[in-house]
């Protein structure tokens, strides 16, 4: 299963980029050792930790030798030893030729690598120096330099720290571990005895307080910023629950979250109170509170089963939407595509399977390296946009893709479909009943209208798909600007509702 956790981490240069800025931010609220100023303590650790990483200083070697890295997040997929003995024993360039795609996979596990080293590596000098301040020469022993590498795994969650039982789990529900240390790391500062020391409660006040300034405070910024234009506040407004779960979104850029439990509680919360006051809308308890400590928890889906059962379900776990939306539900398989979908899932296409589900098989199964290749003849053919490029689209965010209210809009009219086909059967029988009380013949008829609009609006879209005549990014403005009729519509519709 080790295969399958590696193409979404080592071999996934995205994700190598955005756990730089995640583990920063974790670090920042479970590091004892940082500076208690958030910006100082960021300026310290790339200062200390990424010259350190990057020239290899004497403090890095130290901390390798001391075991200090393997509790990376991917130190179970890492053979330490065996890469200790390729570096010393060969050059890169050599590795590279004797075995091009292994060298360039262990590189890519060095970048995925990088930004958990960088803030254990500076924990591990501070508190090496604050041991080695307590002897009277002022110099670390080989104890000190132990310790302050098991104290470096904790600057953030100790990846490698488990049992048997819990590796055997970890081989089949990947990153339950990892899940279960990120709580872990709460349950330890706020057991009772320790609660009960001066030292205890110092700890538990620091953690809190950094994991509620490091939640709310980006969630007022970026509030702010979305309510401080109509389009840019819809345009918020309609991005996935997934989306706002992981990122912090500032118009066309979106910046990842930590991954602790206690900062996407505050801003989730934060979120919900201040579109509740200045929006009208209603607090939504699930997305404020249950989905930060759902997805805080282990997946109970075996991975290797999970793309295949979603793909036969038509339904993402993680999105929480269709792989197919309900808008091409109704077309033959073959023509279930979008933009994004590669020339790979088209080529299914034509032998009936949905692009769509295809594209979802491929990267489910072959991560990034896959999703990219079967993207390639995409790019030859047409460039690579912001969303495309390896690395910066994990900051790019592209508005109106699926949007919230669509979504919301197929759930309405399938459910007012249902009670209207439901009463009137009874009714051709000869029963003498009421219409079911949540059906509504107004929100009905507008939604049956609605829909007739939404018909169209979806044809256009493939003809635009298939114009040889545009440009990628001619067609993605015309779709783009489909995808804003329709959420204009489906405004209209609750609006009126309302």
């Amino acid at each position: 299963m080790s295969f399958l956790r590696a193409r979404y981490t080592v071999q996934n240069p995205d994700f190598a980029v955005a756990n730089i800025v995640r583990d920063v931010t974790d670090a920042f609220i479970h590091n004892r050792q940082l500076n208690a100023n958030p910006i100082l303590a960021i300026i310290e650790t790339w200062n200390a930790g990424f010259r350190g990483v990057l020239s290899k200083d004497k403090d890095f070697i130290d901390w390798q030798a001391n075991g200090g890295a393997q509790a990376s997040f991917v130190s179970e997929d890492v053979d330490y030893i065996q890469r200790s003995i390729n570096d010393a024993t060969s050059t890169r360039r050599q590795r590279y030729r004797k075995n091009f795609w292994s060298q360039a996979l262990d590189d890519l596990q060095k970048l995925s690598e990088l930004s958990e080293n960088i803030v254990r590596l500076n924990n591990y000098k501070a508190a090496k120096n604050k041991l080695a301040a307590q002897n009277s020469d002022s110099k670390a022993t080989i104890t000190d330099k132990q310790l302050a590498a098991l104290e470096s795994r904790k600057a953030s969650v100790d990846f490698s720290q488990s049992g048997r039982s819990m590796r055997e789990l970890n081989r089949v529900f990947l990153f339950s571990n990892a899940a279960i240390r990120g709580l872990d790391l709460w349950r330890e500062t706020l057991t009772p005895s320790k609660l009960k020391t001066k030292e205890g409660r110092k700890e538990a006040f620091g953690k809190i307080f950094r994991a509620v300034a490091t939640g709310i405070l980006p969630a007022v910024l970026q509030f702010a910023f979305a309510h401080g234009d109509d389009d840019r506040k819809r345009e918020y407004q309609q991005a996935q629950d997934w989306e706002k779960e992981t990122y912090w979104i500032f118009g066309g850029m979106k910046i990842p979250k930590g991954l602790d439990v206690g900062l996407r509680l505050m801003s989730n919360l934060t979120d919900e109170a201040l579109s509740a006051m200045y929006d009208k809308k209603p607090f939504e308890v699930k997305r404020a509170i249950l989905d930060p400590l759902i997805n805080a928890a282990p997946s109970i889906s075996a991975t290797v089963f999970t793309p295949a059962i979603e793909a036969f379900a038509n339904y993402s776990f993680f999105r929480e939407a269709p792989i197919v939306p309900r808008g091409e539900q109704h077309l033959p398989n073959r023509l279930q595509y979008d933009a994004n979908s590669s020339w790979v899932a088209k080529l299914f296409g034509e032998a009936g399977f949905s692009p769509r589900k295809v594209d979802h098989l491929i990267y489910g199964y072959l991560g990034y390296l896959g999703n990219f290749a079967s993207h390639a003849p995409n790019y030859l053919e047409r460039g690579m946009g912001l969303n495309d490029v390896p690395m910066i689209r994990r900051f790019s965010f592209e508005p109106y893709k699926n949007p919230k209210i669509v979504k919301e809009y197929y759930e309405a009219y399938d459910e007012q479909e249902k009670l209207y086909t439901g009463y009137k059967l009874e009714r051709q029988q000869g029963k003498k009943v009421k219409p079911p009380e949540d059906y509504d013949p107004a929100l009905h008829k507008r939604l049956k209208s609605a829909h007739e609009i939404m018909s169209r609006i979806s044809k256009r879209e493939k003809v635009i798909l298939e114009d040889p005549k545009l440009t990628y990014s001619e067609r993605k403005a015309k779709i783009q600007e489909l995808e804003k009729r329709r959420v204009e519509l489906c405004e209209k519709v609750f609006r009126r509702a309302h």
